[in-house]
Parts: structure tokens; sequence; C-alpha cells
């Protein structure tokens, strides 16, 4: 007996599904603050002060991550380092750092540490020779920045300009504020900007003023408004 034909998903046109992409992005992040204290949140991610030269992503690592930590030295060749349990110091990696030399943005002379094989979960230390030993942190298979979404599009929202920002919609209603700058109707560019960079905005907008480096999403790939982000 011949199988019925499996219906075809209804595809959306572009700007229908840019539409439904950006409801389902309100309605998911933008819940008012009554809405989120409902929900079971997980704990925002935190991090305190690092002063060891040897400097880890204090939020911690994902189990299947790279796991590369960046150590202040001035020796021009590789030093040993070890990874040991934050609990009970015992070494679970070892290996010799790489020489990255110096970096432009912070002056320091720096190397990488990179143990990435580790991928047992646990609260851990890096310890490098002649260096020290880093601040504990954790290696999970849980997600690290599980409100990343929600707190991202509260940032942008939180830097609205001529529009107020409501409590109910942040983090911290504290943070609310009436519109900024309301009675300014022309906003020139800084330091003649403008002029000075006008073939580079005309090279990366194109002359319809549309970025031309996006790439476009790929045919196959087909929003459907029903289905959750």
């Amino acid at each position: 007996m011949p199988r019925a034909p499996h219906p075809r998903p209804r595809r959306l046109s572009r700007p229908a599904a840019a539409a439904a992409l950006a409801a389902a992005l309100a309605a998911t992040l933008f819940t008012p603050a009554s809405g989120i204290a409902a929900e079971a949140a997980a704990p925002a991610a935190t991090a305190g002060s690092d002063p060891s030269p040897v400097r880890v992503n204090q939020v911690g690592y994902l189990t299947a991550a790279d796991k590369i930590a960046t150590v202040v030295a001035a020796s021009t060749s590789p030093l040993s380092w070890q990874l040991r349990g934050a609990g009970d110091n015992a070494v679970v990696a070892s290996g010799t750092t790489r020489v990255h030399g110096n970096d432009p943005a912070s002056g320091d002379h720096v190397h990488q540490a990179d143990f990435s094989s580790v991928t047992r979960p646990g609260d851990y230390r890096l310890s490098v020779d002649g260096a020290g030993s880093s601040v504990a942190f954790t290696i999970q298979d849980k997600a690290l920045y599980p409100q990343l979404g929600r707190e991202a599009m509260q940032y942008f929202y939180f830097h609205r300009m001529g529009t107020p920002v409501e409590g109910q919609y942040l983090q911290h209603s504290a943070h609310a504020h009436a519109a900024l700058h309301p009675g300014d109707s022309s906003v020139p560019c800084y330091n003649n900007w403008c002029g000075r960079r006008a073939a580079e905005r005309r090279r990366l907008l194109g002359r319809r003023g549309r970025l031309r480096h996006l790439p476009r999403q790929p045919r196959h790939l087909r929003l459907d408004p029903a289905q959750p982000l």
C-alpha cells in the first residue's frame, strides 16, 4: 500500500520569519520581573577578583570546550604547569606553557597553558612553576551562562535613548530611568567621523545602505514559529 506523501513544512517569507523571530525573542527575553521571579531561574554567572599572574576563566570551563589559561611571566622559555584538585591538591594533569610573547593590549609578556584534555567535572587550580597558582575555578557539563540571552537583550534595552526604561523589564528595577535626551532632533557624527570614514562606510554598506558581508540564511533553514527557541 503506497504511503501518503509527508507534508512539507510551510515556508515563511523573510519578513514573516523575521517578525516571528522578533516576537519569540520579545516574549522570551522581556518577561516582566514578576514573571522572572516565578520562574526557576538559574543563578547569574559571577566572578571575583584575580590578583594571580595565572589567569583563568573564573566563571568556569565546559567539559567539552577548550580550556586555556593566560600566564603573565617574563620568561622566554616554556614553563611547567600542573592542574590540581582544589580540595585535595592532587595533580590531575601537567604540561608546559606555550610562549605567546608580548600582548599589545595589556603590555604584558604572556604564556598560554592548554589543559583542554581534562574533561572531568570538578573544582581545580592551575599552578605554574615560577609564576604561582590561579584562583579556584570549575569545569562543568552544565551551562556557564544560562541567562546570557536574556541578559544581553536587557543590556541593549537598558541603553535605549529617547524612551523610558522600565524597571519591570530589568534584573534590578533600581536601574530604571526616564527617557534620555528626549529633545534631540539631530545627532551629528562625532568629530567629523562621517567625513573621514565615508569611504569605509560605503564599502561596508554598499550603494543601497545594506551590509554586504552578512551571510544569508541557507535555504534549508526554515523558521517554525511553533518551535521554542
